[in-house]
């Protein structure tokens, strides 16, 4: 019974979800591996989910920022799934004020493309401005052993306008935040720019500053599931060479993601 009303693709090309909406998406698979290209990051199992910019001021899954980082991952062999939020493009549904109902289905379309995508390993949720705010939303994974590693990217985190895209949930979203950093369970990497047209620098160094302080710490490495990438030349927008700075560093990120099955002999 599940199958046929939870991540059933309609002939229109919606994936319908439980949460009650019908999203239009693009699941990209990695090109296939060229043995003169030098990557060595294996082609299966990875899947990075793309959340766009705020809806209620034209926010859709083909974003210029996003579909810039094309390149990255799929050099980091991912499978890229970009989808439209509800009310956005072909996507049903009504956008919320909260972001509370974008986060259940950032959840439920999850766990469809990680049923999609043949034996998935390792899930990055990539949010850019607002789509960063929803990427918090999506609970880290209890099981034991966990179903596939999940990590998180937050580009240009609306920190200066966190209260009034939220319907002043602000306070809301700091905790879930705050709870991600300090679980340990996840690693997220978190990139802002000094030129960012919401939010001053100062106050993104001070809040980077805050949230490494509550960051876990692995007591056998004393290495931070937290990564801050702050870029003074940097806006909202990440142009011209800030944007290959960021393209670098998440590379090299998503590269510290990956631990061969050989390693643990499986």
């Amino acid at each position: 019974m599940e199958s046929a009303t939870f991540g059933h693709v309609r002939e229109d090309g919606l994936v319908e979800l439980p949460t009650g909406v019908a999203l239009q998406f693009q699941l990209i698979a990695p090109p296939p591996r060229n043995q003169h290209s030098g990557v060595t990051a294996t082609r299966d199992g990875k899947l990075a989910v793309c959340l766009h910019p705020w809806s209620w001021l034209g926010g859709r899954m083909n974003d210029p920022v996003l579909h810039s980082l094309t390149g990255v991952l799929q050099e980091q062999g991912y499978h890229i799934l970009r989808y439209n939020s509800r009310a956005v493009g072909r996507s049903t549904g009504r956008a919320s004020f909260t972001g509370f109902d974008e986060g259940k289905d950032l959840e439920a379309i999850v766990q469809w493309a990680a049923r999609e995508v043949k034996d998935v390993s390792t899930v990055v949720i990539i949010g850019y401005s607002h789509g960063a705010l929803i990427t918090t939303l999506h609970p880290t994974l209890d099981q034991d052993p966990p179903p596939f590693k999940l990590a998180y990217v937050l580009l240009s985190y609306p920190l200066g306008t966190r209260g009034i895209l939220t319907r002043f949930k602000g306070s809301y979203y700091e905790q879930k935040l705050d709870e991600l950093v300090s679980a340990g369970k996840s690693k997220v990497l978190i990139a802002f720019g000094g030129h960012d047209e919401f939010t001053a620098f100062g106050k993104y160094n001070a809040w980077a500053a805050q949230l490494e302080s509550k960051a876990f710490e692995e007591p056998d490495t004393g290495e931070k599931v937290l990564r801050v990438l702050a870029v003074p030349g940097a806006s909202h927008f990440w142009l011209d060479e800030t944007h290959d700075t960021l393209c670098a560093e998440l590379s090299s990120w998503l590269s510290s993601l990956y631990v061969p099955n050989s390693a643990s002999g499986a």
